[in-house]
C-alpha cells in the first residue's frame, strides 16, 4: 500500500475511532467515579454502565470491533513510521 492511502486511512481511522472510543472512555470515568462514591450511582449512572457494559451480543460485538480497530489504528501508525525512518536513512546514505 502506497504511504500517502496509509496515511489516510489512518488519519480517517483516527477521525472515527475518537468518537466511539472518547465514549467508551467517558462511559468508565462516570462509572468508575460512581464506584469509587465520587459521584452517586443513580439512574444516569446505571444507563452509562449499560452503555459501557452493557448491549449483550451486540455490545460484545462493538468493542470487539471497536478494540480490533484501535490495534489496526497502531499497526497503521508503526507502519508509517518505519517507512519514515526507512526514507529518512536512505536520505542520510546521500
Amino acid at each position: 500500500m502506497k504511504e500517502t492511502t496509509l496515511r489516510k486511512l489512518h488519519r480517517r481511522m483516527g477521525e472515527t475511532l475518537i468518537l466511539f472510543l472518547g465514549l467508551q472512555v467517558l462511559a468508565a470515568l462516570i462509572f468508575s467515579l460512581a464506584r469509587l462514591q465520587i459521584i452517586p450511582y443513580g439512574e444516569f449512572v446505571f444507563f452509562v454502565r449499560s452503555l459501557h457494559l452493557g448491549g449483550g451480543t451486540s455490545g460484545d460485538i462493538y468493542r470487539l470491533v471497536l478494540a480490533v480497530s484501535v490495534l489496526l489504528h497502531g499497526l497503521t501508525g508503526i507502519v508509517i513510521s518505519l517507512r519514515i525512518r526507512a526514507r529518512q536513512a536512505r536520505s542520510n546514505r546521500s
